[in-house]
């Protein structure tokens, strides 16, 4: 039915003049294929169907490099206890709030002593020159510095 446009849609209904093009779940929400089929949090079988394909794509890759591999013979089956998995595992799942964002302002620090620092990125802040492949060591000891001229 969904390959031949045939899938009696709210949209679909709509355009042949009965009734609303809403989903009567979401409500805001034009009930199309893709949305039935998809978008629809009422459309549980997109995780069998995201699943099913995972399962296939891995089946095959182990046929293809592995001769001594067979696929399953209930593969429905074990691919409805890969969607139970995910549905407990999501169903125990904890969310977690995030702390929030701070800024904070990174610039060359000196190193401490008996240390070496060697910049290599070419930072450089509010547009000024950049400064590029210098080394410095502690003790005030200046290898090679350049100042955006090479």
């Amino acid at each position: 039915m969904l390959y031949h446009g045939r899938l009696l849609t709210n949209l679909r209904k709509h355009k042949m003049g009965i009734g609303n093009p809403m989903c009567r779940f979401c409500h805001d929400e034009i009930e199309s294929e893709i949305h039935v089929l998809r978008d629809c949090p009422k459309a549980t079988w997109r995780d069998f169907w995201a699943t099913a394909c995972h399962a296939i794509w891995n089946w095959r890759n182990k046929e293809t490099h592995n001769d001594n591999y067979q696929r399953p013979l209930h593969a429905k089956n074990i691919i409805m206890s890969y969607v139970n998995y995910y549905h407990n595992v999501l169903a125990k799942s904890v969310i977690v709030i995030s702390q929030p964002r701070h800024l904070e302002e990174v610039g060359w620090k000196e190193p401490l002593i008996a240390w070496v620092k060697i910049n290599t990125n070419e930072a450089c802040k509010d547009g000024s020159i950049a400064g590029c492949g210098g080394l410095r060591v502690r003790l005030t000891l200046l290898f090679f510095r350049s100042k955006g001229h090479f």
